[in-house]
């Protein structure tokens, strides 16, 4: 059941029952765990925040890639000019969108940031998705992908500038040099916890498709949480609603659509981030004591 509100204002959309949600399905994912270890090695241009979040996004990257090729193991790829190359974004998107990624351990030495990362992700789940999009070639449901796809190719080309600023840094020679370039990494740093291209809540609103909408919303939530335990200075520890327990991602994608999405305009990330910071919310207790 996908709720869907065009521009419709706050206050209208609160009116509407809360009954629905009780009809909602919750699907119950058969996940596989993956967990990994990952030392990044600081530069010249890092702090004790900028090597934490390199070491987190390097560790996704190597766990992503491991689970796409499980992904492409098994469906059948063709190998032509272009099929081969789109195939490959599409799974390596999908794959982003619908994994959960959680910190187990994490530890700073002042050279080296060392992380070790658990992530959830059904490789059925993407598989699920991709056939969708095969029998299911709505424009609404090919943008949203392209979305994910955007999002992708944006935080390669930041990586990729990001690595070229580390080089660039090693050559300069003056303190003023030196110090434009760390500004520039660190711009490119905070791209990665924050892509420009913003998904909004009429992105999710107009897929027909659950695993692409969940995959949306995944990208919006992770955002918002980021934002939200830096605005808060606490772990966001609880990041799921709902009427019925266990609360999910598909209980809490029901919340924001209903409550919290003010317009098909509006940020999806805002809606999750207003959500996280509300302080009246009594649903849950989100954050570490």
């Amino acid at each position: 059941m996908h709720l869907h509100f065009p521009e419709y204002s706050h206050s209208t959309i609160k009116k509407i029952s809360i009954l629905l949600l009780f009809f909602i399905t919750i699907s119950t994912a058969s996940a596989e765990t993956y967990i990994r270890e990952y030392t990044y090695k600081a530069s010249e241009a890092d702090s004790k925040i900028t090597s934490r979040i390199n070491a987190l996004d390097q560790v996704k990257v190597i766990l992503l890639q491991e689970i796409g090729t499980h992904v492409q193991q098994e469906i059948k790829i063709h190998k032509d000019d272009t099929g081969f190359i789109e195939a490959s974004e599409d799974i390596e998107a999908i794959t982003a969108g619908l994994s959960k990624v959680r910190i187990i351990e994490e530890k700073w030495d002042g050279e080296s940031f060392f992380i070790k990362v658990k992530i959830e992700a059904d490789p059925k789940q993407v598989l699920t998705a991709l056939k969708e999009l095969r029998e299911q070639k709505a424009k609404e449901n090919v943008a949203s992908l392209q979305k994910l796809k955007d999002n992708q190719r944006e935080l390669k080309n930041t990586r990729n500038e990001i690595e070229k600023l580390k080089i660039k840094l090693s050559a300069a020679e003056s303190t003023i040099e030196k110090k434009n370039i760390i500004s520039s990494y660190n711009n490119q740093i905070n791209k990665i916890n924050n892509p420009s291209r913003t998904i909004s809540c009429g992105d999710a609103f107009a897929t027909d498709s659950l695993n692409l909408q969940k995959a949306l919303h995944s990208k919006a939530q992770i955002r918002a949480k980021n934002k939200a335990e830096r605005f808060v200075g606490k772990k966001l520890i609880n990041p799921y609603v709902g009427i019925i327990e266990p609360y999910t991602l598909e209980s809490t994608i029901k919340m924001i659509e209903t409550f919290w999405c003010e317009s098909t305009s509006m940020p999806l990330y805002s809606a999750y981030y207003a959500l996280y910071t509300s302080g009246d919310t009594g649903l849950l207790n989100f954050y570490a004591k």
